[in-house]
């Protein structure tokens, strides 16, 4: 049990508690944090060998299982700069529930993302793709039993991708399977990746299963310009 927690640096500001049962599912957690340097210059986050920076972030975790079974979390960046792509604003938001029923855990989790002002260092990705993404993962994990993505969607300009399947073996391969769908509503806005003029729509569809640390995969693949 974490009853108190208060974090106080240069840059970082976290604060909160939390209480982790023996099963490992936590019982409560409360935590706020934010990121920011107290002269305004970007804060460089300790995530990669490149420099990765952002200007601030928020965070906030609640959940009390005493009060019910729902957690909720948002998560905010302003301004991250990376080697691949520079976004004004992030935001994650996730709601879902964390329950034990008749001697099993589950946890449910739905998760929305939002990137707005995207401007990638190669400048015909962001022609492709456009300067926001949004996105929406719907997640169901019970113990015993594979983690179930009934949702995955991430959309841009002219853009959609819309996934959905099941992990297995969490300790072992990582077994997936499922089904994804891409949509691209004009192929002329790839045309400056693809170094030639396109046009048209298309439409990609793939099924398949496979274990990602093993590496075999069978995948069937269709689609239709």
């Amino acid at each position: 049990v974490l009853d108190r927690l208060r974090l106080r640096a240069a840059e970082i500001r976290l604060a909160g508690s939390a209480a982790i049962a023996p099963d490992g599912l936590p019982r409560s957690f409360d935590l706020t944090g934010r990121i920011e340097s107290q002269d305004g210059d970007p804060v460089r986050l300790p995530v990669s060998r490149d420099p990765v920076e952002i200007a601030a972030a928020d965070l906030e975790l609640s959940f009390d299982e005493t009060a019910g079974e729902r957690w909720e979390a948002t998560i905010t960046a302003e301004a991250l700069d990376t080697p691949g792509a520079d976004i004004a604003r992030i935001a994650l938001t996730g709601d879902g529930t964390i329950a034990r029923r008749d001697g099993a855990n589950r946890v449910t989790a739905g998760v929305k993302l939002s990137a707005a002002g995207i401007s990638f260092a190669d400048p015909a990705v962001t022609e492709a793709i456009g300067d926001r993404l949004d996105g929406r993962a719907e997640i169901d994990w019970q113990s015993g039993a594979p983690v179930d993505l009934a949702l995955l969607q991430l959309a841009g300009r002219g853009l959609s991708l819309t996934a959905a399947g099941r992990i297995d073996g969490l300790d072992s391969a990582l077994r997936v399977e499922g089904e994804a769908v891409a949509s691209i509503a004009a192929l002329s806005a790839f045309s400056a990746l693809a170094g030639r003029p396109l046009g048209g729509s298309a439409d990609l569809s793939v099924t398949g299963n496979g274990a990602v640390l093993g590496g075999d995969f069978d995948l069937t693949a269709s689609g239709e310009t």
